[in-house]
């Protein structure tokens, strides 16, 4: 009996400790969510940003009295490339010794990281780059920290898209700098402003006195780590290199050039919270458009580089139907598939026809008609200022006739009437004071590292 009564109590006693923990589990969930959305964990944040911001002051002194500086550019994505500009500056002054970093972008999966690759190498063979890609020779990719020592570390893109060992946090004691890898137009201000990343790199160079604004309103540290400096790819579109070879498709007749940059945020496909783009409604269309007026247009299907990957998804296209619609594209007689940099394709056109973002900033530069295919009446709520100023420069399609009065009176007819826009709008916000990007960048490190007499 007494057997009996004390099994009985470790059951008990033993279903009792089993609930404890779940709850005591539970408990610290709940206290760690608490945390991390606390003033505590902001705390912790600005800790470890105070300890890499001494670590980076005492970096800069020892630079100060160095004659040569290690300088690494990391390359994530041959088309969000846009430091040309601020390489060659490096590259020309005789203290520094830049390095283009060719690094994986490993979330997209393996086909789409050794695409990517090759197009980056590609990029650097043709700019003329020193450039690395930092493997070994068994073909695990390797730590820079180690092999190549850099002084500076110049990041393509503020997001983890390659492996732990090229992210900021490996460079602490490096100063690291981040340029945006567009003119940014979204109003996602927590996550541009307010990020680690944005907080612990030693400087952030940004592309107006707009964004300066936001940032001191949403970032953390007041961004005291931000100088203005506008956005070197504006650099490279105005020292236009005429002796560039076109990327266009050669033609016997002369034919308007006209890009279509689809973007890659499909509504309620991809987590970015944004929903600009129309792909899925304009697809077919564009097709039939470039068929239509094969004898007065080419046309350049410049996607996003994420949209190939999120319509082979089977809840959308699948990879049969991606595959098919992408080489539609390459076989056109008067069409072309363009998936890498984009800068001389630019130049060379007669028109831009997207919903991006970046695009609806950047194409204004050269003053050519540019046309926005809206995915809903009100997207420039996802705006900001900057984008909704943009915006009133562009051409809008609601609806596929739009397109096609856009491209036979503007583009093929010449009937421009919102081209004072475009001037205007570049006036104001595209360097308005006529100073180089690339410059002010290259000049305020070299303040910063030059030893005071």
């Amino acid at each position: 009996m007494g057997s009996y009564k004390l099994k009985n109590q470790l059951k008990l006693w033993t279903f009792s400790v089993n609930i404890l923990k779940r709850l005591i589990i539970q408990i610290c969930h709940r206290l760690i969510n608490t945390i991390k959305g606390s003033k505590f964990y902001d705390r912790r944040l600005i800790r470890k940003i105070i300890k890499v911001r001494e670590l980076q002051n005492i970096r800069i002194e020892e630079l100060k009295n160095s004659y040569k500086v290690k300088v690494g550019f990391m390359m994530v994505s041959s088309s969000t490339w846009k430091y040309d500009a601020v390489y060659q500056k490096f590259e020309k002054a005789g203290r520094y010794k830049p390095k283009v970093v060719i690094i994986p972008l490993i979330t997209k999966g393996r086909e789409y990281c050794e695409d990517e690759l090759k197009l980056s190498e590609s990029l650097c063979v043709k700019n003329g780059y020193n450039y690395v890609l930092p493997m070994d020779k068994n073909g695990k990719w390797t730590d820079i920290k180690i092999s190549l020592k850099p002084d500076l570390v110049f990041f393509s893109n503020p997001n983890a898209l390659s492996l732990p060992i090229y992210h900021i946090e490996n460079f602490k004691d490096c100063l690291t700098i981040y340029l945006p890898y567009s003119i940014r137009v979204d109003n996602l201000s927590e996550y541009s402003y307010n990020s680690k990343f944005s907080s612990l790199v030693w400087r952030n160079y940004y592309e107006t006195k707009l964004h300066f604004e936001i940032a001191k309103h949403y970032s953390r540290i007041k961004a005291e780590n931000v100088k203005v400096s506008g956005h070197p790819v504006i650099d490279t579109f105005r020292n236009q290199n005429l002796s560039v070879e076109s990327q266009w498709k050669s033609s016997k007749i002369r034919k308007k050039k006209i890009i279509w940059a689809p973007h890659w945020t499909i509504p309620g496909f991809q987590a970015t919270n944004l929903d600009w783009g129309a792909f899925l409604f304009y697809a077919d269309f564009m097709l039939e458009i470039a068929q239509k007026y094969v004898s007065e247009i080419q046309l350049a299907f410049k996607p996003h580089p994420f949209l190939e990957n999120l319509l082979k998804k089977e809840e959308l296209w699948g990879i049969e139907k991606t595959s098919e619609y992408y080489k539609n594209w390459e076989e056109l007689s008067n069409g072309q598939l363009e998936k890498g940099e984009y800068i001389q394709l630019f130049i060379d056109s007669d028109a831009l026809i997207h919903d991006s973002g970046s695009f609806s900033v950047e194409y204004l530069e050269l003053n050519m008609p540019i046309l926005y295919t809206k995915s809903r009446y009100n997207v420039e709520e996802s705006f900001n200022d900057l984008g909704k100023e943009a915006i009133q420069s562009h051409y809008i399609a609601n609806e596929k006739k739009d397109i096609e009065d856009f491209i036979k009176n503007v583009v093929i007819s010449g009937e421009d009437p919102i081209k004072e826009n475009r001037v205007n709008f570049r006036n104001k916000h595209l360097n308005p004071d006529g100073k180089s990007s690339s410059d002010f960048i290259f000049k305020d490190i070299e303040q910063m590292l030059s030893k005071k007499e």
